[in-house]
């Protein structure tokens, strides 16, 4: 039997094992319902006499099995209302079951044929050091993105990486970047030299803080992008030349101070997207948006101390995966602005994720906690470095950047269970908010997202992670990403 035949007759396998779950929620409580005493009649087996007052050999009656009850014991029993809450659930699970079933056979095939391996002796090296091998993003509100990135985790024998890549969506969204890592080679910390450019488009600035949006047509126009008023949805489009130089040195087995430095060209306009959402210009006042249509200029040193107390267990899941521990970021930076006028800002930040080992190393539950802040003139700050929450990482269920100001806050909390070897689903909750400033902290207009999804991984390599988020304001945001890197390199 070819491969491909006995891929589509496992398939079949499991939709008639699908469709056999839904005939259980009706049999069963036809099982349930009938009277009659089928305990007085049960034949007997060799393995045992049946269990006082029921017809079940050798063992007690199990939940539900009427058959091994006596008709007497079953007055009153409610297990026949349990066919209420199957029913309701019958086509939720008929459906997630369904949908789950092209994965599983994926991941069948991948465990007999060894797919991902077949796949890896074509995009790397025998000694897996090299490799160049394609990428994708599909999300939400976002152009679509295929692209391709180049590894080298051993350029000059002492662990030098050398990373590139690039994506391309359209004439206006498209990224590429590279950067080279010293490795070992420099005793005592890491070294690293990095630069890029990328445009995008149908970026979205909603205001500052986190009200409730209101149509553009009720207000009166333009309005103060650096004043706490409406929110209401624009978008506009960035162009942006950037570089850095970052350095980390090891203080504990745990504990690492790092110091960064950017410089970056960035260039605001409007957008381009052909969506019915009006640029930002037609609704904010085009003279308060630092950078738009005009070259800015900057420069961003930051210093950071991180704590990383993390660990996997588990011999079969990636490093990236944490079975337990802790990591905390705590952050300041200054940023100057050289053009087109000159300015200070100041940031600071606390991140705060512990992971606690719920069952085997592989049930996890996630929390987080993150702070972020930002001092000086807020009209001095261009709207794409303002602190912000929203898109699949921070704040999930909203739009990019769909919350900013100077003070954002973010709790987060996630359940992640295995669904068998190499795919791990999760569930998650985020609740979130965003200031003008400390005077108008409040716990009015709380944002709150929630959703589900799924990972797909190797030990070393990182295949597919999907997301399906929502919030308590509606919608539905959809993100999918495929990169075969270094495990899970793009979610941490």
């Amino acid at each position: 039997m070819s491969i491909r035949t006995k891929a589509r007759v496992e398939y079949v396998a499991r939709i008639a094992r699908v469709l056999g779950l839904a005939a259980t929620v009706w049999v069963k409580p036809l099982a349930a319902q009938d009277r009659t005493p089928v305990a007085e009649t049960a034949p007997t087996s060799s393995s045992g006499p049946a269990s006082p007052g029921t017809g079940c050999p050798g063992r007690p009656p199990l939940p539900g099995d009427v058959r091994c009850v006596a008709s007497g014991e079953r007055e009153g029993d409610p297990q026949p209302l349990l066919w209420i809450p199957r029913a309701l659930l019958a086509g939720p699970r008929i459906l997630f079951m369904a949908a789950l079933q092209p994965i599983l056979l994926g991941v069948g095939l991948e465990e007999e044929y060894q797919i991902s391996r077949r796949v890896n002796d074509v995009f790397w090296n025998d000694a897996h050091t090299f490799g160049v091998f394609p990428t994708g993003l599909l999300e939400t509100s976002l152009t679509p993105k295929l692209g391709g990135r180049l590894v080298h985790r051993d350029l000059f024998g002492r662990g030098e990486q050398l990373r590139a890549r690039a994506a391309y969506g359209s004439v206006y969204d498209q990224v590429y970047e590279a950067s080279l890592d010293s490795g070992s080679r420099i005793k005592g910390g890491q070294l690293q030299l990095g630069g890029g450019y990328r445009r995008l488009d149908g970026q979205r600035f909603f205001g500052l803080g986190s009200g409730d949006p209101v149509p553009p047509d009720s207000l009166s126009l333009p309005l103060d992008p650096g004043a706490d008023g409406p929110t209401v949805e624009t978008r506009y489009r960035t162009a942006t030349a950037y570089s850095w130089l970052s350095a980390r040195a090891p203080m504990t087995a745990s504990l690492s101070l790092g110091v960064t430095h950017n410089w970056r060209l960035l260039r605001l306009e409007d957008s381009t997207s052909g969506s019915d959402v009006p640029n930002v210009t037609e609704v904010f006042e085009r003279g308060g948006l630092v950078g738009f249509g005009e070259d800015l200029i900057d420069a961003y040193t930051q210093l950071d101390l991180r704590w990383d107390g993390r660990r996997q267990t588990r011999v079969d899941r990636p490093r990236a995966v944490p079975s337990g521990g802790l990591r905390l970021d705590v952050w300041a930076g200054v940023q100057k602005i050289l053009r087109p006028r000159r300015a200070v800002i100041s940031r600071f930040g606390v991140d705060l994720r512990p992971t606690f080992n719920l069952f085997r190393g592989n049930r996890t539950l996630r929390l987080r906690l993150r702070g972020v802040y930002v001092s000086g003139d807020i009209r001095n700050v261009p709207v794409t470095d303002l602190a912000h929450l929203g898109g699949p990482h921070l704040l999930r269920g909203y739009h990019r950047k769909r919350a900013q100001g100077r003070l954002t806050w973010l709790t987060s909390a996630e359940y992640h269970y295995p669904v068998q070897e190499g795919i791990d689903a999760y569930l998650f909750t985020d609740v979130g908010r965003a200031y003008a400033g400390f005077v108008a902290l409040s716990f009015e207009h709380m944002r709150v997202g929630f959703g589900a999804g799924i990972e797909i991984f190797t030990i070393k390599q990182y295949l597919v992670r999907l997301q399906l988020a929502s919030s308590i304001d509606g919608g539905l945001f959809f993100h999918v990403r495929f990169n075969s890197s270094d495990a899970f390199e793009t979610t941490q």
